[in-house]
């Protein structure tokens, strides 16, 4: 397991780095395992991996294998014409926020308040390219903000002087940051407490904190709230408007998966072909993984036949992926007759 460790991890950078693997990834560095005492019953596996290693890294084992130059990127200008159409993604997000946003800073500009920029500020945060993101990130905002909020106020409230309260920042602001990449909404209510905190160092013990907590909260919250309105609103991109096709599309890559099953049975499959079929699996199931999680979010639309019938398709090519899987590590059969079968 460690020998296989080493080696996936070559081949996870070279393929991350999109060019093929180098010596790190080299089958025969298993032929000394192969050869242990004791490793008869495990010499199958040995020796399916092997084949498995060389596929999914030829043709670059050994010096000298050729590395093709990598493709060249395109135009900055051809890259922004291809997102300047109501068909892209990007082009739809990109109104809804600026729209959304505009229409936040003028209803707020004649409030009296301070802090109504935060409103907006968090709109923007919130604001995702779907429905079902928009959604799972405002409840991630809204309810770190409130606990983060708590939290600066009771900092404020009941550390006795500003040396103590600067004390606490730099161990809070630490863990807010070590957060960002374990949870958005930890991460949220870490940066709310230190902000808090940060307006109030100069008047600890004092209900400001509170007020100041509590305000941010709020505008959190609204802010959310016409994010999720911009997202159903503006140009609406809902997930489940997508699953269709994604799951057709995963459908069709286990069927070549099977079919490329079958034919490894027979010793008609070439290296190009298997490595191939197995990466668009992978891809378009994680695809409708994803996608499917989104839709979940979007509770009006999941609840319907159509979504359970999705579910259902998921589970199925789960299993029948482990049976083709099965299926490609088994040993080929020792007799014509069981060859003919397959």
């Amino acid at each position: 397991l460690d020998r296989l460790g080493a080696m996936l991890a070559a081949l996870a950078t070279a393929t991350t780095r999109g060019m093929p693997a180098g010596p790190g990834a080299d089958p025969a560095s298993l032929d000394g395992l192969a050869d242990a005492p004791g490793a008869e019953p495990l010499r199958p596996i040995i020796a399916r991996l092997q084949r498995a290693f060389a596929q999914a890294a030829a043709p670059a084992i050994g010096e000298g294998a050729a590395r093709p130059a990598p493709p060249a990127p395109p135009s900055p200008w051809t890259t922004l014409r291809a997102q300047l159409t109501p068909r892209s993604a990007v082009a739809r997000h990109a109104a809804r926020i600026g729209l959304a946003a505009g229409l936040a800073t003028a209803a707020t500009l004649p409030w009296p308040a301070g802090h109504a920029y935060w409103m907006t500020i968090s709109l923007i945060l919130t604001l995702q390219p779907d429905v079902a993101q928009t959604m799972a990130r405002a409840a991630e905002r809204t309810g770190g903000t409130f606990a983060g909020a708590l939290l600066g106020a009771g900092i404020a409230l009941l550390l006795p002087s500003p040396m103590t309260m600067a004390g606490v920042l730099l161990p809070l602001a630490a863990t807010t940051a070590a957060l960002r990449r374990v949870s958005y909404g930890a991460y949220v209510g870490g940066a709310t407490a230190v902000i808090v905190v940060l307006l109030e160092v100069d008047h600890p013990g004092q209900a400001e904190a509170l007020r100041i907590g509590l305000e941010r909260a709020g505008y959190t919250l609204a802010g959310g709230g016409l994010a999720l309105l911009a997202a159903v609103a503006l140009w609406p991109d809902w997930a489940g408007e997508r699953l269709d096709p994604v799951l057709r599309a995963a459908v069709a890559a286990h069927l070549r998966y099977a079919a490329l099953g079958i034919a490894e049975r027979l010793g008609e499959a070439d290296a190009a072909t298997s490595l191939s079929v197995r990466r668009e699996v992978g891809a378009t199931s994680a695809e409708a993984e994803a996608l499917l999680q989104r839709v979940l979010l979007e509770h009006v639309r999941a609840r319907t036949e159509a979504f359970r019938g999705a579910l259902a398709i998921d589970a199925a090519l789960r299993r029948a992926g482990g049976q083709i899987a099965a299926l490609r590590l088994a040993e080929p059969a020792g007799d014509p007759a069981g060859a003919a079968a397959w």
